[in-house]
């Protein structure tokens, strides 16, 4: 269920925006004068992105097995908004930064209790 044959679509859309997300991010942090900082930010992204998305499909797939809530989009939509907030007086480079590790860090803590409650 996690493979990539049967969930191409959200793999790739989720590595195309991550690296649309990263390279947006690199360009409001250095604009077109560095295309090795652009590109850069633009790979990690992607990676992001296709972790994130692996992430969110394991979870669906453990929850579905547990019978369990899945917690990893409820926390990382959650991780969002705080991480946001957070950094809500900060610029718009800090904003995103903050948003994005609050998402990430937030969703990946609900896939680790997801998989813990199906442990359990």
């Amino acid at each position: 269920m996690t493979g990539f044959a049967e969930n191409r679509v959200t793999y790739l859309s989720a590595t195309a925006m991550g690296a649309l997300a990263g390279a947006a991010y690199g360009y409001t942090d250095s604009g077109f004068s560095s295309w090795g900082r652009l590109l850069t930010f633009g790979v990690v992204g992607a990676i992001g992105g296709a972790g994130a998305a692996y992430g969110g499909l394991h979870s669906r797939k453990l929850a579905q097995e547990s019978g369990k809530p899945n917690l990893s989009p409820i926390l990382g939509a959650l991780g969002l908004v705080a991480g946001a907030y957070w950094k809500r007086n900060e610029s718009t480079n800090q904003l995103i930064r903050g948003a994005a590790i609050g998402t990430i860090t937030a969703g990946a803590l609900g896939w680790a209790i997801t998989y813990a409650m199906k442990q359990v």
